[in-house]
């Protein structure tokens, strides 16, 4: 009745009720509204029920299609968002992977730099200090180290 019509008349529900008192209506209504049966307001000027929601016990063979049909639709897109989750879980593992591969393959590269520094400039110690006190050195082999070892420092801060 409720969930056809949302302002139900005192005098259809007196009679649907077999009630013969508007207090008494008035009083099983409001223990419907404090039980969370009904959610609405009573209207006593218009001698009405304005029901906003009521909570239904015999859904009929159409709510209960209707209610079906909603459920295969919710399946559907749940399902559908799993595969979409997944799917991007993937790309990011991927990406994640490929990452992680070019980050060691950089420190790869920088710690085989620095054992070629470390050998150049081990060799040449002894015998490259000027009379100043300063490194005397190859220039070559220093330019070189040098210039490898700013292409690792340039390679290192590529942004992930």
């Amino acid at each position: 009745m409720g969930s056809a019509n949302k302002n139900l008349e005192y005098d259809v529900l007196m009679k649907s009720l077999d009630l013969n008192d508007v207090r008494e209506l008035e009083d099983l209504l409001i223990e419907c509204i404090y039980a969370g049966i009904i959610v609405g307001r009573l209207d006593q000027q218009k001698s009405q029920l304005k029901i906003e929601r009521v909570a239904g016990r015999d859904p009929s063979d159409l709510d209960i299609a209707n209610m079906c049909e909603k459920l295969e639709k919710w399946g559907l897109a749940v399902e559908n968002m799993i595969e979409h989750v997944d799917s991007e879980a993937k790309i990011a593992t991927d990406i994640y992977d490929m990452k992680k591969l070019k980050i060691n393959e950089l420190k790869e590269n920088v710690s085989a730099l620095k054992s070629e520094k470390e050998v150049t400039m081990g060799g040449n110690k002894s015998s490259a200090i000027s009379s100043n006190g300063g490194w005397a050195g190859n220039s070559v082999t220093s330019e070189r180290g040098g210039d490898d070892m700013a292409a690792a420092l340039a390679a290192s801060r590529v942004e992930f």
